[in-house]
């Protein structure tokens, strides 16, 4: 789904449903993808070190705390949810491009992943393949047995939605 339709399911299901993380296809549909890439949805989810922070132009909205906290520049609105989505999932494949020597070092994907993938994103858009979420039951029911839900498949069941 695109973006902007990710975005309306969000707001749709805002108060029932917690939308944690989603997957973002980084190659053409139908082609294997050997590497999950995505992002955390809520800008509180992830902790933040403002005394340490990469280059907010060159990385915008590398952290989604920067666009809460970006002003409203002055004479145009701010950039829509989608927009800084976009310019978040972007700003993470970048930043890996620029580190390639911190790639090779600790993780086993390859530096042409990033590039590849920055690449079908900028070209293609920022489409959602998959979320992982968190709901009560019949929060969950309502969201699969309304929207198209191709799979679903169940990690863990909470005896209580305060524990996690």
């Amino acid at each position: 789904m695109s973006i902007e339709e990710f975005d309306d399911l969000l707001q749709k299901y805002f108060w029932q449903v917690n939308f944690k993380w989603s997957g973002v296809r980084t190659v053409p549909q139908g082609e294997r993808t050997y590497y999950i890439s995505g992002f955390y949805n809520f800008f509180s989810d992830v902790p933040t070190n403002y005394q340490d922070s990469a280059d907010k132009d060159k990385y915008p909205y590398l952290q989604l705390t920067d666009y809460i906290k970006d002003p409203d520049p002055v004479g145009k609105a701010r950039d829509s949810i989608e927009e800084a989505y976009t310019k978040h999932f972007i700003s993470l494949l970048t930043y890996m491009n620029d580190r390639q020597q911190f790639v090779k070092s600790i993780s086993s994907f390859e530096i042409e992943y990033y590039k590849n993938a920055l690449s079908y994103v900028e070209k293609n858009g920022i489409n959602i393949y998959g979320v992982l979420v968190y709901a009560e039951a019949r929060h969950l029911l309502e969201f699969i047995a309304n929207e198209k839900i191709k799979t679903i498949e169940i990690n863990s069941i909470l005896p209580s939605k305060y524990i996690k």
